[in-house]
């Protein structure tokens, strides 16, 4: 009894971390699931597609949970992060934005994105050995693994650009981002951390594999051509050393000498690969001009939308829904400045939240730190691997890193894509891991038992929701090829409706919330109606399809997308006032929806509303010459809608015998086509960069340009115009050279209804 009473009575151990009464096979497990899921989230998340994203996600969400969950019994306390309360504040604000959301599919995705990060941010900062003087590997582990990522995406860019060298040595790379300005931020974001490295007294081999690291990384980033990248940079090692300067540290004279030599020659390096940058700044006249003002518009589409819902926003992850009725420039997807799309989409509350997360992120560590008693460098404990070296080694370059991203994201939308969103918070949770570790101080907060729970419960839950949405969204990218979808369509012979419909089945069945997997199940419907063997069961697939269109067009409200298909399945049973109807809405949600502009003119002709078709097209050349036209991303992509809105005019007032506006139309239509012609030749043989340059667009244009001549000729005969008539023919001979050239034949027929549409 005297025993068990002295048992009961011995004093509970204090707890000097989350993981102080912790396995070791535990803390490993959560030391190395983290690294490799840093490593993994340039490489297989880099762009917005939630079939790789997804599952990154859920993995930050799962072991977090596993964390939470596997001893609910024990003391647990965890060190305070600021970055992690803002962010959470944050997410709270995601979610109070479902309730006025107008695409929830994309909020909750957003909101399971925001949760992932803080989970990263917990596991990179809270994992702790139990005697962190001496074992530096909770410290080390996710920074190398960034270092990994960077060798690794740098090598993929580089052979990337040798590859492509002999076609066209002014291609920038991507590597496995889906944008050269994207892959540039990951580069200025990671190569401070390779840098920092070289702070530490390291043995040769690690010490040449990360000055390696920053030499191929800034190679890379100069084959980006990317001038946000080099200036995120820039700022980044500016922060890096200030935060050096003002924080106490190991010096080590043979670690400095490595830094300083591999900064020079990964500069010298950066200098002399940065040809296409030194172009793209000559050409600062040209096409970087319609970059800058095409940022500068949708800056300010942002704003307006900011100021016309300031408290809750549109929802976040619903920009891209959103924009249409607020496009200044050209088409887009995202704001091209992290902040002004959180402030669209979450408000100004959620805005400040951000901006708050990022800078508790960054700013400790440019508070001056007073050395710690037992941190000299001399002595057997202070290896290059102890925790406290290791930590004021590695805070400047994940300050510089994290310094970097944020600059970056002022310039494009390195923080919507789910790679760079979750590695910054994962670095935000590394820089605070290493801050304690470099200060010594053992500040912690206990957490009670049901607070864990609770937090184990929500990761648990949000982790397998995100898996389940990665899944549906990996079944949606394998269906779209079946289906003939996709940048270049697939080959005939790889399109299977059966099978496309099957998948997309399941994806729908796996998140019903999302409005394109709902176009999906209806674009496989309409296929299998085409190849249906009796008319009934064609009626009863189209008739699927138009609900399901119909269920889209519910799920996103603001959205256009879904109302053009709506549009051609009412067409294709015959209910052309329900087409036009379809058409109309579609060009209420998104005034420059301009392929419902034209389909909508066919359907009036055939329904012999002349005034309204004539309006219609009128509408669609408008756009022509506005800044949502002549401003784009990518000032090479034509819009082929413009050509067919003038050939349509022309054709009505040559039915009208109106010969003077019908040549003026007809004449604009051709001047549109040679431009398109040029392009057409510059683009059409590189495997179809644009769908405008696809072999079906280049056959709608040929019969546009057949059909235009004509009238042109016919309404030069009527006014006695001095322009002779072979003039006109030796004009379309020249585009039916171009257009043979890249395999396109003579047999395109015009649409009789007069409105362009060729069959």
């Amino acid at each position: 009894m005297k025993r068990h009473s002295r048992v009961r009575s011995r004093p509970t151990p204090p707890s000097y971390s989350a993981t102080a009464v912790w396995e070791p096979r535990g803390n490993l497990c959560v030391i190395g699931g983290s690294a490799a899921l840093v490593f993994l989230c340039p490489l297989i998340a880099g762009s917005v597609l939630w079939a790789s994203a997804g599952f990154i996600a859920s993995g930050f969400l799962l072991l977090a949970a596993w964390w939470l969950l596997r001893r609910h019994a024990s003391a647990f306390s965890v060190s305070p992060v600021p970055a992690l309360t803002a962010l959470l504040l944050f997410a709270c604000i995601q979610s109070l934005s479902l309730i006025r959301s107008i695409d929830r599919d994309l909020t909750l995705k957003a909101l399971l994105l925001t949760l992932a990060a803080a989970a990263a941010i917990f596991l990179c900062s809270a994992n702790e050995p139990r005697q962190p003087a001496r074992v530096a590997w909770h410290i080390v582990a996710p920074p190398a693994a960034l270092v990994c990522a960077l060798v690794w995406e740098s090598v993929t860019g580089i052979q990337e650009y040798l590859l492509n060298f002999r076609a066209d040595p002014s291609n920038r790379i991507f590597a496995t981002f889906f944008n050269p300005d994207i892959a540039a931020g990951f580069l200025a974001m990671t190569i401070p951390v390779a840098l920092a490295f070289l702070w530490l007294d390291l043995p040769l081999v690690p010490s040449f594999v990360t000055s390696l690291a920053a030499f191929l990384g800034v190679i890379a980033l100069a084959l980006t051509a990317s001038k946000g990248g080099w200036l995120a940079l820039a700022a980044g090692i500016i922060v890096m050393s200030i935060v050096r300067s003002i924080r106490p540290g190991v010096r080590s004279v043979s670690a400095a000498r490595r830094f300083w030599m591999t900064a020079g020659l990964s500069a010298l390096a950066g200098i002399a690969c940065s040809r296409m940058l030194f172009v793209r700044i000559a050409e600062s006249g040209t096409s970087q001009a319609n970059s800058a003002q095409f940022r500068r518009l949708v800056w300010e589409s942002a704003l307006r939308m900011i100021a016309h819902r300031p408290l809750d926003g549109f929802g976040a992850g619903a920009f891209s829904q959103a924009y249409p009725r607020f496009a200044i420039a050209g088409p887009t997807q995202m704001a091209h400045n992290a902040y002004l799309q959180a402030g669209a989409e979450s408000g100004v509350l959620g805005l400040i939240l951000l901006l708050a997360a990022a800078a508790a992120a960054i700013l400790p560590a440019l508070a001056r730190q007073p050395r710690v008693n037992g941190d000299s460098p001399s002595g057997s404990e202070n290896t290059p691997w102890r925790a406290s070296v290791v930590g004021s080694a590695l805070v400047p370059g994940l300050a510089g890193g994290l310094a970097a991203s944020a600059i970056h994201s002022l310039l494009d939308f390195d923080w919507n894509m789910p790679g760079l969103w979750l590695q910054f918070w994962a670095m935000a949770g590394m820089l605070a891991a290493a801050l304690s570790a470099s200060s010594g101080r053992k500040m912690s907060w206990d957490v009670p038992r049901s607070v864990r729970l609770a937090a184990g419960v929500i990761a648990f839950i949000a982790g397998i929701a995100a898996g389940v949405v990665a899944v549906a969204a990996g079944y949606s990218e394998a269906a779209r090829p079946a289906l003939g979808q996709g940048q270049p369509p697939p080959p005939a012979d790889e399109i299977d409706p059966d099978r496309g419909l099957s998948l997309a089945s399941t994806a729908l069945s796996l998140n019903p919330l999302d409005g394109s997997l709902w176009m999906l199940h209806a674009a496989g419907l309409r296929l299998t109606a085409r190849g249906a063997m009796d008319a009934e069961s064609a009626r009863q697939h189209l008739e699927q399809a138009a609900g399901d269109l119909e269920r889209a067009a519910q799920l996103m409200p603001f959205s256009a997308a879904p109302l053009y298909p709506l549009g051609e399945v009412r067409r294709e049973q015959g209910d052309l006032q329900g087409a036009s109807t379809a058409f109309r809405e579609a060009i209420k949600r998104d005034a420059h929806a301009l392929g419902a502009g034209i389909s909508l003119a066919d359907m009036a002709l055939l329904l012999h509303h002349p005034d309204e078709a004539r309006t219609a097209l009128e509408h669609v050349a408008s756009i022509e010459g506005t800044p949502f036209d002549r401003v784009r991303g990518i000032p090479e992509a034509f819009d082929t809608h413009y050509p067919v809105a003038w050939a349509g005019l022309a054709a009505l007032d040559s039915q009208a015998a109106r010969w003077i506006p019908a040549a003026k139309e007809a004449n604009h239509a051709l001047d549109d086509l040679d431009r398109y012609a040029v392009l057409a030749q510059q683009f059409g043989k590189g495997g179809g960069v644009f769908q405008a340059y696809q072999p079906d667009s280049l056959q709608q244009m040929l019969g546009v340009y057949t059909k235009t001549t004509a009238i042109l000729e016919e309404a030069l005969r009527k006014t006695n115009q001095p322009e002779p008539i072979p003039t006109i023919e030796d004009r379309e001979a020249a585009f039916r050279s171009v257009m043979e050239k890249l395999g396109v034949g003579s047999d395109a027929t015009p649409d009789p209804s007069g409105s362009g549409r060729v069959d």
